[in-house]
Protein backbone atom coordinates (compact mmCIF):
# COMPACT_ATOMS: atom_id res chain seq x y z
CA UNK A 1 0.00 0.00 0.00
CA UNK A 2 1.24 3.55 -0.24
CA UNK A 3 0.27 7.01 0.55
CA UNK A 4 -2.89 7.96 -1.55
CA UNK A 5 -4.12 10.97 0.24
CA UNK A 6 -2.34 14.25 1.50
CA UNK A 7 -3.81 16.73 3.73
CA UNK A 8 -4.41 20.30 2.22
CA UNK A 9 -4.92 23.83 3.70
CA UNK A 10 -8.55 23.18 5.39
CA UNK A 11 -7.01 19.89 6.84
CA UNK A 12 -9.38 17.84 4.13
CA UNK A 13 -7.61 14.95 2.60
CA UNK A 14 -6.94 14.85 -1.25
CA UNK A 15 -6.84 11.64 -3.14
CA UNK A 16 -3.65 11.45 -5.68
CA UNK A 17 -6.65 10.71 -8.34
CA UNK A 18 -7.27 14.60 -8.18
CA UNK A 19 -4.23 16.15 -8.83
CA UNK A 20 -1.69 16.30 -11.36
CA UNK A 21 1.54 14.49 -11.16
CA UNK A 22 4.28 16.26 -10.05
CA UNK A 23 4.96 18.78 -6.82
CA UNK A 24 1.82 19.78 -5.30
CA UNK A 25 0.50 21.98 -2.31
CA UNK A 26 -0.63 19.32 -0.02
CA UNK A 27 1.53 17.89 3.19
CA UNK A 28 1.64 14.71 4.90
CA UNK A 29 -1.18 14.35 7.32
CA UNK A 30 1.56 12.92 9.80
CA UNK A 31 4.88 14.64 9.38
CA UNK A 32 3.67 17.87 7.24
CA UNK A 33 6.65 17.36 5.12
CA UNK A 34 5.60 18.46 0.96
CA UNK A 35 3.90 15.69 -1.36
CA UNK A 36 4.62 14.73 -4.57
CA UNK A 37 1.95 13.07 -6.81
CA UNK A 38 3.73 9.87 -8.45
CA UNK A 39 1.79 8.36 -11.13
CA UNK A 40 3.48 6.31 -13.53
CA UNK A 41 2.80 3.65 -15.72
CA UNK A 42 4.05 0.56 -13.16
CA UNK A 43 3.45 1.46 -9.45
CA UNK A 44 -0.24 2.25 -7.92
CA UNK A 45 -0.43 6.18 -7.91
CA UNK A 46 0.39 7.99 -4.89
CA UNK A 47 2.53 10.43 -2.56
CA UNK A 48 6.01 10.73 -2.29
CA UNK A 49 7.28 12.69 0.98
CA UNK A 50 9.49 16.05 -1.09
CA UNK A 51 11.98 14.88 1.53
CA UNK A 52 12.32 11.34 3.85
CA UNK A 53 9.34 9.44 4.37
CA UNK A 54 8.34 9.54 8.05
CA UNK A 55 8.60 6.41 10.02
CA UNK A 56 4.42 7.05 10.93
CA UNK A 57 3.22 7.25 8.03
CA UNK A 58 4.54 3.97 6.87
CA UNK A 59 3.14 2.21 10.01
CA UNK A 60 0.02 4.13 9.76
CA UNK A 61 -0.45 3.44 6.32
CA UNK A 62 -0.09 -0.48 7.14
CA UNK A 63 -2.43 -0.27 9.86
CA UNK A 64 -5.30 1.43 8.27
CA UNK A 65 -5.57 -0.05 5.11
CA UNK A 66 -9.34 -0.15 3.93
CA UNK A 67 -11.37 -3.51 3.73
CA UNK A 68 -11.67 -5.12 0.27
CA UNK A 69 -9.99 -1.90 -0.90
CA UNK A 70 -6.46 -2.02 0.24
CA UNK A 71 -6.68 -5.51 2.14
CA UNK A 72 -7.92 -8.38 -0.88
CA UNK A 73 -8.68 -10.56 2.57
CA UNK A 74 -10.97 -7.83 4.23
CA UNK A 75 -8.60 -7.71 6.94
CA UNK A 76 -4.95 -9.35 7.54
CA UNK A 77 -4.10 -12.48 6.54
CA UNK A 78 -2.94 -13.31 10.03
CA UNK A 79 -6.19 -12.41 11.77
CA UNK A 80 -8.37 -14.74 8.94
CA UNK A 81 -5.77 -17.85 10.50
CA UNK A 82 -6.55 -16.84 13.68
CA UNK A 83 -10.51 -16.50 13.13
CA UNK A 84 -10.16 -19.92 11.00
CA UNK A 85 -8.22 -21.69 14.05
CA UNK A 86 -10.99 -20.69 16.40
CA UNK A 87 -13.94 -22.36 14.31
CA UNK A 88 -11.87 -25.63 13.45
CA UNK A 89 -11.06 -26.00 17.02
CA UNK A 90 -13.26 -25.82 20.46
CA UNK A 91 -9.78 -25.43 22.54
CA UNK A 92 -7.38 -23.27 21.45
CA UNK A 93 -3.98 -22.38 23.06
CA UNK A 94 -2.98 -18.75 22.18
CA UNK A 95 0.67 -17.22 22.02
CA UNK A 96 0.58 -13.55 23.61
CA UNK A 97 0.41 -11.88 20.42
CA UNK A 98 -2.34 -14.36 19.08
CA UNK A 99 -4.22 -13.07 22.56
CA UNK A 100 -3.56 -9.87 21.78
CA UNK A 101 -4.57 -10.27 18.41
CA UNK A 102 -7.99 -11.69 19.46
CA UNK A 103 -8.59 -8.58 21.86
CA UNK A 104 -8.57 -6.57 18.87
CA UNK A 105 -10.82 -8.93 16.91
CA UNK A 106 -13.47 -9.01 19.67
CA UNK A 107 -13.48 -5.11 20.08
CA UNK A 108 -14.00 -5.23 15.79
CA UNK A 109 -17.18 -7.94 16.61
CA UNK A 110 -15.80 -10.83 14.83
CA UNK A 111 -15.01 -12.58 17.86
CA UNK A 112 -17.28 -13.02 21.32
CA UNK A 113 -16.28 -14.81 24.37
CA UNK A 114 -18.24 -18.27 24.46
CA UNK A 115 -21.18 -18.19 26.55
CA UNK A 116 -20.40 -21.42 28.56
CA UNK A 117 -16.48 -20.86 28.78
CA UNK A 118 -16.12 -17.00 29.18
CA UNK A 119 -12.09 -17.41 28.93
CA UNK A 120 -12.48 -18.63 25.08
CA UNK A 121 -13.91 -16.92 22.24
CA UNK A 122 -16.15 -17.97 19.24
CA UNK A 123 -16.89 -16.48 15.76
CA UNK A 124 -19.50 -14.16 15.69
CA UNK A 125 -21.71 -14.10 12.44
CA UNK A 126 -19.83 -11.57 10.94
CA UNK A 127 -16.50 -13.35 11.72
CA UNK A 128 -18.25 -16.79 10.34
CA UNK A 129 -19.27 -14.60 7.56
CA UNK A 130 -15.75 -13.54 7.07
CA UNK A 131 -14.09 -16.95 7.16
CA UNK A 132 -16.70 -18.30 4.55
CA UNK A 133 -16.11 -15.52 1.76
CA UNK A 134 -12.24 -16.21 2.73
CA UNK A 135 -12.89 -20.06 2.42
CA UNK A 136 -15.01 -19.97 -0.65
CA UNK A 137 -13.29 -21.71 -3.79
CA UNK A 138 -15.88 -20.98 -5.84
CA UNK A 139 -16.06 -17.14 -7.57
CA UNK A 140 -19.01 -15.70 -6.46
CA UNK A 141 -19.85 -13.34 -9.32
CA UNK A 142 -22.59 -10.83 -8.10
CA UNK A 143 -21.15 -8.18 -6.03
CA UNK A 144 -23.86 -7.75 -3.45
CA UNK A 145 -22.13 -10.39 -0.85
CA UNK A 146 -18.81 -8.79 -0.96
CA UNK A 147 -20.34 -5.25 -0.42
CA UNK A 148 -22.50 -6.22 2.11
CA UNK A 149 -19.48 -7.63 3.96
CA UNK A 150 -17.23 -4.65 3.28
CA UNK A 151 -19.66 -2.18 4.57
CA UNK A 152 -19.83 -4.34 7.59
CA UNK A 153 -16.05 -4.67 8.06
CA UNK A 154 -15.82 -0.89 7.76
CA UNK A 155 -17.21 -0.34 11.29
CA UNK A 156 -15.18 -3.27 12.84
CA UNK A 157 -11.82 -2.16 11.29
CA UNK A 158 -12.95 1.22 13.22
CA UNK A 159 -13.54 -0.13 16.46
CA UNK A 160 -10.50 -1.77 15.96
CA UNK A 161 -7.45 0.96 15.38
CA UNK A 162 -9.75 2.98 18.22
CA UNK A 163 -8.60 0.08 20.73
CA UNK A 164 -5.08 0.02 19.55
CA UNK A 165 -5.21 3.94 19.94
CA UNK A 166 -6.11 3.64 23.32
CA UNK A 167 -3.44 0.87 23.95
CA UNK A 168 -0.61 2.46 22.00
CA UNK A 169 -1.41 6.37 21.69
CA UNK A 170 -1.97 6.61 18.07
CA UNK A 171 -4.18 8.33 15.89
CA UNK A 172 -4.53 5.46 13.35
CA UNK A 173 -8.34 5.59 13.44
CA UNK A 174 -8.29 9.39 12.95
CA UNK A 175 -6.49 8.59 9.43
CA UNK A 176 -8.86 5.80 8.94
CA UNK A 177 -11.87 7.69 8.93
CA UNK A 178 -10.27 9.90 6.76
CA UNK A 179 -9.49 7.41 4.20
CA UNK A 180 -13.08 5.86 4.58
CA UNK A 181 -14.61 9.37 4.30
CA UNK A 182 -12.84 10.27 1.08
CA UNK A 183 -13.55 6.84 -0.29
CA UNK A 184 -17.21 6.59 0.41
CA UNK A 185 -17.01 10.11 -1.70
CA UNK A 186 -16.21 8.42 -4.03
CA UNK A 187 -18.84 7.36 -7.22
CA UNK A 188 -18.34 4.17 -9.11
CA UNK A 189 -18.97 4.37 -13.11
CA UNK A 190 -18.87 2.25 -15.89
CA UNK A 191 -18.32 3.14 -19.28
CA UNK A 192 -18.43 1.86 -22.97
CA UNK A 193 -15.72 3.07 -25.09
CA UNK A 194 -15.27 2.33 -28.71
CA UNK A 195 -11.08 2.70 -29.26
CA UNK A 196 -9.68 3.02 -33.08
CA UNK A 197 -6.18 2.16 -32.97
CA UNK A 198 -5.08 1.87 -37.02
CA UNK A 199 -7.07 -0.04 -39.01
CA UNK A 200 -8.51 -1.96 -35.41
CA UNK A 201 -11.35 -1.16 -33.40
CA UNK A 202 -11.48 -2.11 -29.74
CA UNK A 203 -14.61 -2.19 -27.49
CA UNK A 204 -13.91 -1.25 -24.19
CA UNK A 205 -15.26 -1.02 -20.69
CA UNK A 206 -13.60 1.44 -18.14
CA UNK A 207 -14.61 1.06 -14.45
CA UNK A 208 -13.68 3.94 -12.77
CA UNK A 209 -14.17 6.21 -9.70
CA UNK A 210 -14.31 10.25 -9.41
CA UNK A 211 -15.51 12.16 -6.71
CA UNK A 212 -17.10 14.61 -9.12
CA UNK A 213 -21.66 14.17 -8.96
CA UNK A 214 -22.03 13.93 -13.21
CA UNK A 215 -19.26 12.29 -15.30
CA UNK A 216 -19.34 14.93 -18.71
CA UNK A 217 -16.29 16.58 -17.08
CA UNK A 218 -14.47 13.36 -16.31
CA UNK A 219 -15.40 11.99 -19.56
CA UNK A 220 -14.06 14.84 -21.56
CA UNK A 221 -10.63 14.20 -19.30
CA UNK A 222 -11.13 10.90 -20.06
CA UNK A 223 -11.35 11.29 -24.24
CA UNK A 224 -8.31 13.83 -23.91
CA UNK A 225 -6.27 11.03 -22.19
CA UNK A 226 -7.27 8.13 -25.12
CA UNK A 227 -6.90 10.79 -27.55
CA UNK A 228 -3.06 10.45 -26.72
CA UNK A 229 -3.06 6.13 -27.98
CA UNK A 230 -5.94 6.54 -30.68
CA UNK A 231 -8.82 8.10 -31.93
CA UNK A 232 -12.11 7.95 -29.84
CA UNK A 233 -15.44 6.81 -31.50
CA UNK A 234 -17.93 6.52 -28.79
CA UNK A 235 -17.79 6.55 -24.90
CA UNK A 236 -21.29 5.90 -23.69
CA UNK A 237 -22.02 5.20 -19.69
CA UNK A 238 -22.98 2.18 -19.02
CA UNK A 239 -24.12 3.24 -14.55
CA UNK A 240 -23.04 5.78 -12.30
CA UNK A 241 -23.00 4.09 -9.01
CA UNK A 242 -23.17 6.94 -6.20
CA UNK A 243 -20.84 6.28 -3.34
CA UNK A 244 -20.07 2.72 -4.12
CA UNK A 245 -16.49 4.09 -5.20
CA UNK A 246 -15.07 1.03 -2.67
CA UNK A 247 -15.97 -1.30 -4.91
CA UNK A 248 -13.08 -0.41 -7.99
CA UNK A 249 -10.49 -2.44 -6.87
CA UNK A 250 -13.11 -5.69 -6.25
CA UNK A 251 -14.38 -5.04 -9.89
CA UNK A 252 -10.76 -4.52 -11.60
CA UNK A 253 -10.05 -7.77 -9.55
CA UNK A 254 -12.94 -10.16 -11.33
CA UNK A 255 -11.78 -8.27 -14.78
CA UNK A 256 -8.41 -8.82 -14.60
CA UNK A 257 -7.89 -11.34 -16.97
CA UNK A 258 -9.72 -8.72 -19.64
CA UNK A 259 -7.24 -5.98 -18.98
CA UNK A 260 -6.59 -4.16 -21.75
CA UNK A 261 -3.82 -1.71 -20.62
CA UNK A 262 -3.19 1.95 -22.16
CA UNK A 263 -0.35 3.83 -20.98
CA UNK A 264 -0.15 4.07 -18.07
CA UNK A 265 -3.59 3.36 -17.91
CA UNK A 266 -4.85 -0.26 -16.30
CA UNK A 267 -8.36 0.55 -15.46
CA UNK A 268 -9.97 -0.69 -19.37
CA UNK A 269 -10.84 -3.80 -20.01
CA UNK A 270 -12.21 -5.71 -23.33
CA UNK A 271 -15.76 -5.55 -23.44
CA UNK A 272 -16.87 -8.55 -25.16
CA UNK A 273 -14.68 -10.41 -22.73
CA UNK A 274 -16.08 -8.56 -19.74
CA UNK A 275 -19.83 -7.70 -20.48
CA UNK A 276 -21.35 -11.33 -19.81
CA UNK A 277 -19.41 -11.00 -16.17
CA UNK A 278 -20.80 -7.38 -16.01
CA UNK A 279 -23.92 -8.12 -16.01
CA UNK A 280 -23.42 -11.21 -13.65
CA UNK A 281 -22.45 -8.56 -11.21
CA UNK A 282 -25.55 -6.99 -11.02
CA UNK A 283 -24.60 -4.00 -9.74
CA UNK A 284 -28.07 -2.46 -9.94
CA UNK A 285 -28.76 -4.27 -6.89
CA UNK A 286 -26.68 -2.36 -4.97
CA UNK A 287 -29.03 -0.12 -3.31
CA UNK A 288 -28.72 3.35 -2.41
CA UNK A 289 -25.92 4.28 -0.13
CA UNK A 290 -26.18 7.61 2.08
CA UNK A 291 -22.92 9.03 3.36
CA UNK A 292 -22.46 10.44 6.72
CA UNK A 293 -19.15 11.17 7.57
CA UNK A 294 -16.89 8.13 7.74
CA UNK A 295 -20.08 6.09 8.13
CA UNK A 296 -22.14 4.44 5.44
CA UNK A 297 -26.02 3.61 5.12
CA UNK A 298 -27.40 1.91 1.95
CA UNK A 299 -31.33 1.18 1.24
CA UNK A 300 -33.65 -0.14 -1.38
CA UNK A 301 -30.81 -3.24 -1.30
CA UNK A 302 -32.81 -6.34 -3.04
CA UNK A 303 -36.20 -4.03 -2.27
CA UNK A 304 -38.41 -5.85 -4.82
CA UNK A 305 -37.21 -9.67 -2.64
CA UNK A 306 -37.91 -8.39 0.57
CA UNK A 307 -41.65 -7.25 -0.84
CA UNK A 308 -42.48 -10.33 -1.96
CA UNK A 309 -40.97 -12.37 1.13
CA UNK A 310 -43.69 -9.36 3.08
CA UNK A 311 -46.85 -10.14 1.12
CA UNK A 312 -46.29 -14.07 1.23
CA UNK A 313 -45.89 -13.79 4.62
CA UNK A 314 -48.71 -11.73 4.54
CA UNK A 315 -50.83 -14.00 2.77
CA UNK A 316 -49.75 -17.22 4.81
CA UNK A 317 -50.07 -15.60 8.23
CA UNK A 318 -53.18 -13.43 7.68
CA UNK A 319 -54.66 -14.60 4.63
CA UNK A 320 -54.51 -10.92 3.09
CA UNK A 321 -53.24 -10.05 -0.54
CA UNK A 322 -50.62 -7.11 -0.47
CA UNK A 323 -50.43 -5.40 -3.91
CA UNK A 324 -51.94 -4.42 -6.59
CA UNK A 325 -55.64 -6.26 -6.66
CA UNK A 326 -56.00 -9.52 -8.49
CA UNK A 327 -58.36 -9.28 -11.46
CA UNK A 328 -60.66 -12.35 -12.03
CA UNK A 329 -60.37 -13.90 -15.38
CA UNK A 330 -63.44 -11.11 -17.22
CA UNK A 331 -61.39 -8.39 -16.36
CA UNK A 332 -58.14 -9.59 -17.69
CA UNK A 333 -60.23 -10.11 -21.39
CA UNK A 334 -62.12 -6.76 -21.15
CA UNK A 335 -58.91 -4.52 -20.35
CA UNK A 336 -56.34 -6.33 -23.05
CA UNK A 337 -58.72 -7.06 -26.25
CA UNK A 338 -55.23 -7.19 -28.32
CA UNK A 339 -54.21 -9.98 -26.34
CA UNK A 340 -57.29 -11.79 -26.97
CA UNK A 341 -57.11 -11.31 -30.71
CA UNK A 342 -53.43 -12.57 -30.76
CA UNK A 343 -55.05 -15.56 -28.89
CA UNK A 344 -57.42 -15.78 -31.75
CA UNK A 345 -54.58 -15.44 -34.06
CA UNK A 346 -53.00 -18.39 -32.79
CA UNK A 347 -49.66 -16.59 -32.07
CA UNK A 348 -47.56 -17.85 -29.33
CA UNK A 349 -46.56 -16.46 -25.77
CA UNK A 350 -43.33 -14.72 -27.87
CA UNK A 351 -45.15 -13.04 -30.64
CA UNK A 352 -48.12 -12.06 -28.41
CA UNK A 353 -45.66 -9.91 -26.38
CA UNK A 354 -43.77 -8.40 -29.47
CA UNK A 355 -46.90 -7.71 -31.31
CA UNK A 356 -49.10 -6.07 -28.39
CA UNK A 357 -45.92 -4.79 -26.25
CA UNK A 358 -47.40 -6.28 -22.86
CA UNK A 359 -45.44 -8.05 -20.52
CA UNK A 360 -44.97 -11.92 -21.13
CA UNK A 361 -46.31 -13.09 -17.30
CA UNK A 362 -49.92 -10.59 -18.41
CA UNK A 363 -49.96 -12.11 -21.82
CA UNK A 364 -49.97 -15.30 -20.22
CA UNK A 365 -52.45 -14.86 -17.55
CA UNK A 366 -54.70 -13.53 -20.75
CA UNK A 367 -54.10 -17.01 -22.44
CA UNK A 368 -54.76 -19.09 -19.44
CA UNK A 369 -58.17 -17.35 -18.70
CA UNK A 370 -59.30 -17.61 -22.12
CA UNK A 371 -58.35 -21.48 -22.18
CA UNK A 372 -60.10 -21.78 -19.00
CA UNK A 373 -63.05 -20.46 -20.51
CA UNK A 374 -63.23 -22.63 -23.39
CA UNK A 375 -62.29 -20.21 -26.31
CA UNK A 376 -59.76 -21.71 -28.66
Amino acid sequence: MFLTHGMNESGELVSVADVKSGHTNLHCPFCSEKLIARKGAIKEHHFAHAGETCMESKSTIQQTGLPFYDIATGIGKSDIKLLDKFQRYDNVWLSQKQAETAMYLTQGGLLEPSPNKPEKYQLTRLGRDLVKHHDSLLQKKIILPEATLQEQLFPARLAMLQYHDEMNGTQAARFYQLRLQALLNQHLYVLKIHLQQGSTCFPLIKVGITSRSELALRISEIKRDLQQHGEVLSIEIAGLYRHFGSLERLIHKRFRASQFVIGSHTEYFHAIETAHDLSLLNLEALGKRTVEGAYCRTTYREHAHKVRVGQRKAKLLNNTHLGRPAKNAENLLTDHPDIVEAFHASLSLRKANTKTGKAINTVRKVYAALKESGNT
